[in-house]
């Protein structure tokens, strides 16, 4: 199994000013569908959070939606790590930084 994070860099919040949350980009081989996937994110503080999710693909993304958090993986500033499991195997770590990028406004 292979995971890919579509944003290496996110902003703090990002979903309150209009830009994107954090998806994760799947894909399984040498398995059948359908694929019961468990999710483990890891936040800044060493938070772990863990997410289920079946799939029928072998390419599949798990983001806010599936997540069922608007701000799925811009909650906090720092590194955020991820990794998925199916039947017990593991799929490569993926990271992304998240930052907070104060707004200017000029008048």
């Amino acid at each position: 199994m292979q995971l890919r994070a579509q944003y290496p860099r996110l902003v703090l919040y990002a979903p309150s000013i209009g830009l994107p949350a954090q998806t994760l980009h799947a894909t399984v081989s040498g398995l059948l569908p359908p694929y019961a996937a468990t999710f483990y994110v890891i936040r800044p503080d060493s938070t772990v959070l863990v997410f289920s999710h079946m799939a029928t693909t072998n390419s599949f993304d798990f983001g806010a939606n599936e997540a069922g958090d608007v701000y799925f993986g811009v909650s906090q500033v720092g590194s955020w790590q991820a990794q998925a499991v199916i039947s017990g195997t593991p799929s490569n770590l993926v990271a992304w930084e998240v930052l907070w990028l104060p707004v200017h406004v000029t008048r």
